[in-house]
């Protein structure tokens, strides 16, 4: 080949590596840039960061007021749910919506439900609801909670206890031994079968505690914790 043609060839061939270079990296920027976009700024229909999740706890645990969540000497309030409100199918249709949040708190002190709706972008409650009677799923923290009022009831543990060593011929020392499905629980569910504190369960916040060794055998022992007395108040399937 010529030494001229050679020499062109080289050219165009450096020419390409560096076209070829400046493409990727321009890719690569747009790539970075679209995955910030994702992690540190979500939109549309993205769940709520942790960041907006707390902005959104903050703005309604500081906002009070009468509808607002109320402070109480024990503080016995409990974060249920923060989620991404949902708009309205109208906004979706426009294609752009403002990123709010749904924040709901349990008031123990009151048994109510304060439903409030944060606009993320000013930091604002732009709604609040308070309702009784309307229970959300039980958190970890509740779940942990009924267990410990279930080991703290003497009589209840002593039976428990006694149904373990009958199944499994050990003793039940902790609660941690065995398999448990804790759940809110609704008086609505058993009608006719409950004593009169039981029956508060669904204005009152309660749990029942379902109750296994580990091979999944049921100790027949099924406690109804009452969260907003902080007690048990019936045993199902006791005698």
């Amino acid at each position: 080949m010529h030494p001229t043609r050679v020499n062109v060839v080289r050219s165009l061939m450096a020419l390409t590596s560096v076209l070829t270079l400046v493409i990727l990296s321009a890719l690569a920027m747009r790539m970075d840039a679209i995955a910030t976009r994702m992690v540190g700024s979500p939109a549309g229909y993205d769940p709520l960061s942790a960041q907006e999740v707390a902005a959104a706890l903050g703005v309604v645990l500081q906002a009070g007021g009468e509808d607002g969540v109320r402070a109480t000497e024990s503080g016995a309030a409990e974060v249920l749910l923060v989620e991404r409100h949902d708009a309205a199918k109208t906004a979706y249709a426009t294609g752009a919506w403002p990123r709010r949040g749904d924040v709901y708190v349990y008031e123990y002190a009151t048994d109510t439900l304060v439903y409030s709706t944060v606009d993320l972008e000013s930091g604002a409650v732009i709604a609040t609801e308070r309702v009784q009677g309307v229970q959300l799923p039980l958190t970890t923290h509740e779940k942990a909670r009924a267990l410990a009022l279930v080991q703290a009831d003497a009589p209840l543990w002593g039976s428990l206890t006694a149904r373990y060593q009958a199944i499994t011929g050990q003793l039940l020392t902790h609660i941690d031994q065995l398999q448990v499905k804790v759940s809110v629980f609704h008086a609505d569910v058993m009608p006719g079968r409950l004593n009169p504190d039981a029956e508060q369960c669904g204005q009152h916040r309660c749990a029942q505690v379902l109750l296994f060794t580990v091979d999944k055998t049921l100790l027949e022992l099924t406690p109804i914790v009452d969260l907003s007395q902080g007690r048990v108040v019936q045993i199902m399937g006791e005698e």
